[in-house]
């Protein structure tokens, strides 16, 4: 087996380990989300600026994972492109 193809097959093992971890840390967050929203409609007496900040820190959560797995996925390809 050539370098350049073990490299290849190496990226790859790194790429789908790092998929099947960011998968199941992503699923945990989805879970947790539900949680929190689930306690925050449940609490009449909770103040709407707390609700707001809690929903904004979710939103911020999202899009900050979203852009970390684009982030990932882009390095990956150029990584696999480079060998």
């Amino acid at each position: 087996m050539q370098q350049p193809e073990f490299m290849k097959l190496m990226i790859d093992f790194n790429k789908t380990s790092f998929e099947n971890t960011f998968n199941g840390i992503k699923g945990m967050q989805e879970q947790t989300e539900k949680m929190i929203l689930s306690m925050i409609e449940k609490q009449p007496a909770l103040p709407e600026p707390v609700k707001k900040s809690v929903l904004d820190w979710v939103d911020t959560m999202k899009k900050s994972r979203e852009e970390f797995k684009a982030t990932m996925d882009s390095n990956y390809k150029k990584l696999k492109e480079f060998f």
